[in-house]
């Protein structure tokens, strides 16, 4: 097994940087890091906690997607974004499979794992990066979304459909339910969703 720690002064960990490092045990990461790249840590299969600093803002797609032993994370309040599949197929959110919704960071969505026909988000959620209801095994009617949020992806409500043998993803046109003035109904009107105003 390999520990790795990276030097201070590093503020991006790139792209692949560590994917498939098998392995890799532990890693510790510097107080100036700010970007952890797409697949940067993907399938280090071997690796099982990460604590990242507070000057962390962005995780990218895959970032630490198939590394299955991974079952702790510390996610500080800095992070904005979180990429897609940031944390698939880790034990840290295989064991979290009973939450309805799973938010990390500065109130980002990571997963939706309801079956609800009409989406009621939680006032923790403040950010809805793209994808995070692609897979739904019920069709959505409304997404009820709170004055909290202050960020939807256009392909935030999207879903993935099959064409032949490859998966794409469609804008799905449902309505969004929010408060008149907020940041949901500016997002409807800008996207052609339809909105209704919260009761």
């Amino acid at each position: 097994m390999e520990d790795i720690t990276i030097p201070e002064g590093i503020i991006s960990i790139e792209a692949y940087a560590f994917a498939k490092c098998v392995y890799l045990n532990s890693v510790k990461l510097p107080s100036t890091l700010e970007n952890v790249e797409v697949y940067s840590f993907a399938y280090c299969q071997n690796l099982a906690s990460v604590s990242m600093p507070a000057s962390v803002r962005i995780i990218g797609n895959g970032a630490f997607g198939g590394c299955s032993k991974l079952s702790t994370i510390e996610i500080p309040n800095s992070v904005v974004y979180i990429g897609s599949d940031a944390f698939a197929n880790t034990a840290w959110l295989k064991a979290r499979a009973n939450e309805e919704f799973i938010v990390a960071g500065d109130g980002v969505l990571v997963q939706y794992n309801g079956k609800a026909e009409n989406i009621v988000i939680p006032d923790t959620v403040k950010r809805i990066p793209a994808y995070r209801f692609a897979t739904l095994s019920v069709e959505p009617k409304s997404f009820t979304v709170p004055s909290s949020v202050q960020y939807i992806s256009v392909e935030a409500f999207s879903k993935m459909v099959q064409k032949s043998d490859s998966y794409s993803y469609e804008r799905r046109y449902t309505t969004i339910i929010g408060e008149k003035g907020s940041y949901a109904e500016i997002f409807a009107n800008h996207e052609y969703y339809t909105f209704k105003k919260l009761k």
